[in-house]
Formats: structure tokens, sequence, C-alpha cells
């Protein structure tokens, strides 16, 4: 019983000492000097936007939308313009803040996309898109295809002779050498033309 004892107190002793030890572990202090340094912080939400507008110029879509700022007189950093065609999305320009128009040169020919823009502040902060353009269509190059009901017509070789050589010296050249070419495997046809229906 004696053990039993002095491991109570012994116990007893050691969670005093620890509890106590503890509080005073989480005391902490510090002093920053007698003057007092104000701190003003200021939070501004990224305007959302108008509707881009785009159409063609020539075969290049022209994107434009109306700037907007943080608040009177505080501007955004700068803009993103994105296209959209159907699911895809793609950067069509990233210009500054004080640039409220962009061509998409890359746009895919043939294609339609529509357009949607946001505004960016600094590196990491971004706004929410604006609604999508109207559609604009993006004109595929001319070219003739199987499809097409017109015929292609290829130019004819030009109509001239070969040139016949004499021999130099030596018998008179035969009848089977003469002046007008008569068909070969290797003539070019004189009239190509092709057509589908």
């Amino acid at each position: 019983m004696r053990r039993r004892a002095v491991a109570l107190v012994l116990g007893v002793g050691v969670t005093g000492a620890l509890a106590a030890g503890g509080g005073l572990a989480a005391w902490a202090n510090w002093s920053v000097g007698s003057s007092v340094t104000p701190f003003t912080a200021a939070s501004a939400r990224i305007p959302a936007m108008s509707p881009a507008r785009a159409e063609l110029d020539g075969d290049v879509p022209e994107i434009e939308w109306t700037g907007v700022q943080l608040s009177p007189g505080r501007p955004v950093g700068g803009y993103v313009v994105t296209r959209q065609h159907g699911a895809d999305r793609a950067v069509a320009c990233t210009v500054a803040a004080s640039v409220t128009d962009c061509r998409d040169s890359a746009a895919v020919a043939g294609s339609t996309v529509t357009y949607v823009v946001h505004a960016t502040v600094g590196a990491n902060w971004a706004g929410k898109d604006s609604g999508p353009s109207d559609p604009v269509r993006i004109p595929a190059p001319a070219t003739l295809t199987s499809g097409d009901k017109e015929p292609i017509a290829l130019p004819a070789p030009s109509p001239t002779a070969p040139e016949v050589k004499q021999p130099k010296e030596g018998p008179a050249p035969s009848e089977s050498a003469s002046s007008s070419p008569s068909p070969s495997a290797s003539s070019s046809a004189a009239d190509v033309s092709i057509q589908t229906d």
C-alpha cells in the first residue's frame, strides 16, 4: 500500500508540474513601439461586363466591348477575350485596360464562333465572362470540290510540232521521218476537261 501511495503522490506531482508549466508556455507578449501605424485595406469587386460585339472585317473577326472600372478613377488591369466554338474555348486576345477591341486572326475558316470577354486585375484576379456575342461565321476559302456542278477545264497544251533533226551526212531522210508529228504514248491530250455531277 505504501508503494501505491508513493506512486499516487508522484503522479499527482508530475501532472501538477506539467499543468503549471503548460499554462506558462501559453503566455506571450510583444511590443511594437509607442507610435501607432494605421493600416487601411480596400476591396473592390470586378464588375460584370456587357456582351462583346463581334463582326467580320474582311475575313477576320473584330471584337469590341465596353470597358469597365473597379470604381470611379480605378481602372481594371486589362481584358481577356475568349473565342467559343461549340464546347471548345480558346483565348483570342489579351489586352491592356485602355484597349476595348481586338482582331482574332487565329479563328478557323469555315467555323461559326462567339466571343466572351472578362476584366482582369493583376495576374491572379479575373471577373466573370460577359454574355456571348452574336455568332460570327468565318468564311471558308474558295475551293472547287467534287460536289461542284460546274466543270473544271484544264488548259490545252500549245500545239507545237516537235523538232525533227536531220542527220548531217548520210542518206536522205526516209518517209517515216516527217515534219508533222504523229501521236505517241508520251503526247499530251489536247482537250482535257473534268466534269462532276
